[in-house]
């Protein structure tokens, strides 16, 4: 495990140990079936090589939770979830040679792995008869014979050749050259068989012809199997009537037809018909009522244009020009302050504010905001609001690749610069720290709980009172006052908190009755009773109107659902229904839901009706946290620990390395802020924890000298003791 977690946190360092030393390099997921001599108990699968060397007759291990089985002979090596194989130096002559750094082997492949290091993947290529080279790139292990073409400075690559003789009894595994076509950089294959179907279509040629992207089916050689098979279906005479005859027939004779025949109806079909309502119409209007009837155009664009949220770091430079340009013009139009005035409102304040209904009201109030962006302009008709994605950017934070929400995040330094007399207060981001609250693991714990069924109540409080208020005290200035909505990060925040909320309800309440709690709880705002019926409470500020009849708002608002339950699915709001992009650890939570933690699967299989658009997507900082959050639920097993216990224990590792490893300490939210979300009398959960693990209130049940070592060997810093930087 120990080595496991080094190959896995330093590439290129840590591959040329494992070809050298007592025992050959490991082989995960393996196991050596059989011939056991004796057995040892170690933490570190790396531990047993030396219990191998110093037991008589012993030529390999795999170590299996905390048991090393000691064996006296390898045998065909056996796919085993969670173990770890190794022979001992001798106890065979094949191996691979020095890996050779920023080299790239294609073509002639034979198979693929998953794997983090050249380690991996040369023992992955010794367990396969016809694997001759290796490349490790990228996290994916790819298997070559010797006729594979070599290729010098491809950065990142790692490449190497088996030396010694070739196994020759486990051809077995014969059965990769099948899954070949998956292989990434040839997915050509993947997409020509989708093109193969199209190709029996020789009955009607003539329509073939026109599809003559045949040059594209040309590469995908498999086509001429298909053809001898689709020939003798070809000759059924049967066929030939279906298609031309009954078709033909009554298109022809009907002379009734004849009006139909003019090209009057073929023209709308095929011209421009459907496109000028997409692009005209939008211009028309704005052009006339602009000046006093901006708002009204609003419905009209909206429908045109489908709507997906995605991050600010997915979004092009021309989206987020765009982006930037519609808030701008809605601050220049006076429409901007209309919602901060919205927000501030006292009577919407305590409704939409410590409540059951926190995560509904704000996912309309930012659909009304991004339904304004879009009337103000025809290039504005298919603005989304992006979300700031502090999940992923706080990966960085913790690699140590930059130290401060300005450094560390883009939106925090390209949303700025409005040409606009609008002013607003905005805090000293190059010196606002990541919380540990902002991290996936956190979050995970507030949106996912394991081990329990909360409420959509109970989640949407933890949501609530831990990542939402901590991005906004962190945020500071106008983020941490009622007008919260005059600072533009104030959206992007709260699309990742309806992310978050949209996490859940995929996860957890899709199929769940309405009257299911887990849907929706009833709670008391203002002295009255909400239930899933309520009409959302939304007031502009100085006004007892709510925004569904107020002039001004209205056209924003009308058509968006307004009873509280209606706002549960984001894909069920009629013409407003929107979806989100996600890649990384978003995009993990929402495909593997309860078993983010457990499965810990790389940028799992993508979950294919999904109704949200979920991104492949390889970063070596992600890689290494989860090779860091495997380490722990290990550690936490090996304890006899619960799921939801290991989980808790992660929680407070991390906790410290905040506290003593990365940028900043710990700190509580500011007075002024915590009387305004009504905590006054209360800590962050953050500092809290923090007290009550130094306290020995709450102390860590896992042993400290083991997950200081996990810690050492993922962020270089054990987390046990404050370091001064």
């Amino acid at each position: 495990m120990k080595v496991s977690l080094v190959l896995a946190g330093l590439f290129a360092a840590s591959t040329a140990a494992t070809f050298t030393g007592g025992c050959s390099s490991q082989q995960y997921n393996t196991d050596f079936p059989g011939s056991d001599i004796a057995q040892s108990y170690r933490f570190f699968a790396s531990q047993c090589c030396e219990d191998c060397k110093n037991t008589d007759g012993c030529t390999a291990y795999v170590h299996y939770f905390g048991v090393c089985y000691l064996k006296n002979g390898a045998g065909n090596p056996k796919s085993l979830w969670g173990a770890t194989a190794a022979k001992v130096d001798g106890s065979s002559s094949a191996g691979c040679s020095q890996p050779e750094s920023n080299t790239y082997y294609w073509g002639a492949d034979v198979d693929y792995t998953f794997r983090l290091s050249a380690a991996g993947c040369c023992a992955d290529c010794l367990a396969n008869p016809d694997c001759e080279r290796y490349t490790s790139y990228l996290g994916l292990c790819m298997m070559h014979t010797k006729d594979a073409a070599r290729y010098t400075g491809v950065w990142g690559a790692t490449s190497g050749k088996r030396v010694g003789p070739n196994p020759g009894p486990t051809p077995a595994p014969t059965p990769a050259p099948t899954r070949a076509p998956t292989y990434p950089p040839t997915a050509a294959p993947t997409t020509s068989p989708t093109m193969a179907p199209v190709t029996p279509a020789p009955t009607p040629a003539p329509t073939q012809a026109p599809v003559t992207p045949a040059p594209t089916q040309a590469p995908v050689t498999p086509a001429p199997t298909q053809a001898p098979t689709q020939a003798p279906v070809t000759p059924a005479p049967t066929q030939d009537p279906v298609t031309p005859a009954p078709t033909q027939a009554p298109v022809t004779p009907a002379p009734t037809q004849a009006p139909v025949t003019p090209t009057p109806t073929q023209p709308p079909v095929t011209p421009a018909p459907t496109q000028p309502p997409v692009t005209p119409a939008p211009t028309q209007p704005p052009v006339t009522p602009a000046p006093t009837q901006v708002p009204t155009p609003a419905p009209t664009p909206v429908p045109s244009c489908s709507r997906t949220r995605k991050s600010w770091d997915a979004l092009t430079d021309s989206e987020k020009a765009t982006y930037k340009k519609a808030i701008e013009t809605s601050m220049n139009k006076g429409y901007y302050d209309h919602f901060a005035k919205i927000h501030r409102n006292q009577m919407t304040w305590y409704e939409a504010h410590g409540t059951c209904v926190f995560l509904y009201w704000h996912r309309r109030f930012l659909l009304g905001f991004e339904n304004m962006l879009r009337s103000l302009d025809p290039s504005f008709a298919c603005v989304t609001i992006p979300y700031f994605d502090y999940v992923q950017d706080s990966v960085a934070f913790r690699a140590g690749e930059c130290s401060s929400v300005s450094s560390c995040s883009a939106i925090a330094r390209d949303l700025s610069g409005f040409q606009t007399s609008y002013t607003w207060s905005r805090g000293d981001w190059s010196s606002a720290d990541f919380t540990p609250d902002m991290s996936h693991i956190n979050i995970k714990q507030v949106v996912l709980p394991s081990g329990s069924s909360k409420t959509i109540a109970d989640v949407s409080k933890g949501i609530e009172s831990r990542v939402h208020n901590s991005v906004h005290n962190l945020l500071g200035a106008d983020m941490t006052t009622a007008s919260s909505p005059k600072e533009p990060m104030f959206w992007s925040h709260h699309s990742l908190i309806d992310l978050l909320h949209t996490i859940y309800h995929e996860c957890r309440a899709k199929n769940a009755p309405k009257n299911d709690p887990k849907n929706f709880a009833s709670c008391t705002a203002n002295g009255k009773t909400v239930n899933s019926n309520s009409v959302v409470n939304m007031l502009e500020d100085g006004t007892s109107q709510n925004v569904d009849v107020t002039p001004l708002t209205k056209p924003w608002f009308t058509g968006v659902p307004n009873k509280y339950y209606d706002l549960s699915d984001v894909t069920q709001l009629g013409e407003f229904s929107y979806n989100y992009e996600m890649s990384g650890f978003l995009k993990d939570m929402i495909s593997q839901c309860d078993n983010v933690v457990t499965s810990n699967v790389e940028d799992a299989v993508i979950v294919q009706d999904s109704p949200h658009v979920l991104k492949d997507t390889y970063r070596k900082d992600n890689a290494n946290e989860r090779i860091w959050q495997k380490s722990m639920m290990d550690l936490g097993r090996s304890m006899n620990l619960t799921t939801t216990q290991s989980e808790l224990e992660m929680e407070k590792v991390q906790i410290l390395l905040y506290e003593n490893c990365f940028p900043g300490t710990i700190k509580d939210f500011s007075p002024e802020f915590k009387h305004l979300m009504g905590m006054d009398n209360m800590k962050a959960h953050d500092l809290q924890l923090l007290e009550d693990i130094q306290s020995g209130i709450n102390p860590i049940l896992l042993p400290t000298e083991k997950w200081a070592e996990i810690n050492m060997n993922t962020y270089h810093c054990r987390g046990d003791v404050k370091v001064t930087n």
